[in-house]
C-alpha cells in the first residue's frame, strides 16, 4: 500500500529556484523548479506531477523517483498561441491522462495527454476559453466549464469533440475566478 503525502505550491516566494514541499516534518522532501518558473498549480497522475508556472508560461513535469524524490521529465508551453499579452496559466486540472490548462493572456484552454509510456506530456488541442482571462475551469463528464473573469463571463464546451467549435452555450457571471459544479 502506498503512503501519502502532501505536495505543497508557495506563493508570493522570492527564492530562486522555487521549492514545492512534498510531505511535512522532519524528512519532507524537496521538488525543485527552476528559478523564474513561478509555479502555482498542480495535478499528479500516477507518478507524474505536473505544475503549471506563471511566470516561465510552462509546465513542469517530473516523475517520482525510487528514493521517493522526484525527477524533473520536461518542461513544455502551456500555450502555443503568439500573445500580445504575457501568458499565465491560470487554472489547471486533470481527467484520466489528460491535462487542461487555463491560459490567461492568450485566452485560451489547452489540453495535453500525458503518455504514461513514455512518461510525455503530448498537446492535443487548444482552443479559445470564451475570453481574454480564463481563470478557472471544471472538467466534467458533461462539458468544460470555463470561468472568464475579465468578461464576466462563464462558458460551458461540450468535451464530446476536441477542440470544440465554440462555447455550448454561455450565461453572465460577475468576475467569476472559481468554478464549483453543486446539485440543483
Amino acid at each position: 500500500m502506498r503512503s501519502w503525502c502532501p505536495i505543497s505550491v508557495p506563493i508570493g516566494c522570492t527564492g530562486s529556484p522555487w521549492t514545492l514541499t512534498a510531505g511535512s516534518g522532519p524528512g519532507a522532501e524537496p521538488i525543485v523548479l527552476p528559478a523564474g518558473s513561478g509555479p502555482r498549480h498542480l495535478v499528479l497522475i500516477e507518478d507524474f506531477l505536473v505544475v503549471a508556472c506563471e511566470l516561465s508560461a510552462e509546465l513542469w513535469q517530473g516523475q517520482r523517483v525510487d528514493d521517493g524524490g522526484w525527477s524533473e521529465v520536461q518542461r513544455v508551453p502551456a500555450s502555443a498561441v503568439d500573445a500580445d499579452d504575457p501568458i499565465a496559466p491560470s487554472a489547471l486540472r486533470a481527467d484520466g491522462n489528460q491535462v487542461f490548462v487555463a491560459n490567461r493572456g492568450a485566452g485560451t484552454i489547452a489540453v495535453f495527454d500525458l503518455d504514461l509510456g513514455s512518461g510525455r506530456l503530448i498537446p492535443l488541442t487548444e482552443f479559445p476559453g470564451g475570453g481574454s482571462t480564463p481563470r478557472d475551469l471544471v472538467v466534467h463528464p458533461d462539458g468544460l466549464w470555463v470561468a472568464n473573469q475579465t468578461n464576466h463571463l462563464i462558458s460551458v464546451f461540450s468535451r464530446r469533440t476536441l477542440p470544440p467549435e465554440r462555447a455550448h452555450f454561455e450565461f453572465a457571471s460577475p468576475s467569476p475566478a472559481c468554478i464549483v459544479l453543486g446539485p440543483r
